[in-house]
């Protein structure tokens, strides 16, 4: 069963969960983080469920708190195996360095892209130089306009699907308003994208 099976009827099912379909919401991106698998998908369900704002709400506590988990685990069991690494391979030591002399930026830079996946990301950087507090700041940066973007984008989706199927309940303006986030958070993820880009080649 692929994920264009599975997923729809998960959060179709979560729909019927009420208020507490918010708190699985949230649960959904640890099992994401721990696993290292996207949690895109888990973003734009939510806004296709809640709208926008609420989903941006769950994707910053939910994704931010998860990724946060994932690394101080990274941190505990897998530093160690590292520093075994960066023994027997010198250019991993100097990536290293270059991360823990600016991990903030380095953390933030990678998290603008929407592309970097998101689980490896957590557990790469708790391998390195990096604090848990200058971890966390830069991935609730970082992800923030990446959140918007998928959370507006499940929205308008909903919002598509909704409008095909008769099921309209809301003025024109709503649509419009919908859609004109999905551009505008998309052209500014483009154009942060490439300055993170630019400034990661950057010495």
């Amino acid at each position: 069963m692929s994920a264009n099976d599975w997923l729809p009827a998960i959060f179709e099912w979560i729909g019927t969960l009420g208020a507490w379909g918010v708190g699985f919401v949230l649960l959904l991106y640890f099992p994401a983080a721990l696993l290292a698998m996207p949690v895109a998908w888990i973003t734009m369900g939510a806004g296709a469920l809640y709208g926008p704002w609420t989903a941006f709400g769950l994707a910053t506590a939910g994704g931010n708190l998860a990724a946060n988990v994932a690394f101080y685990l990274g941190k505990r069991l897998g530093r160690e195996r590292f520093q075994h690494w960066m023994l027997r391979y010198p250019r991993l030591a100097e990536i290293e360095g270059a991360v823990g002399r600016d991990a903030f930026r380095f953390v933030f830079l990678c998290r603008l892209s929407p592309v970097a996946p998101y689980g490896v990301l957590n557990y790469a950087f708790s391998m390195m130089r990096v604090s848990q507090g200058r971890f966390a700041l830069g991935t609730l940066f970082g992800k923030t306009p990446g959140n918007l973007f998928y959370c507006f984008l499940g929205a308008g989706a909903r919002s598509v699907v909704d409008a095909v199927s008769g099921n309209v309940e809301k003025g024109s303006a709503h649509y419009w308003i919908l859609a004109l986030g999905v551009v505008a958070t998309g052209l500014l993820l483009i154009m942060l994208t490439g300055m993170a880009k630019k400034a990661l080649r950057a010495p």
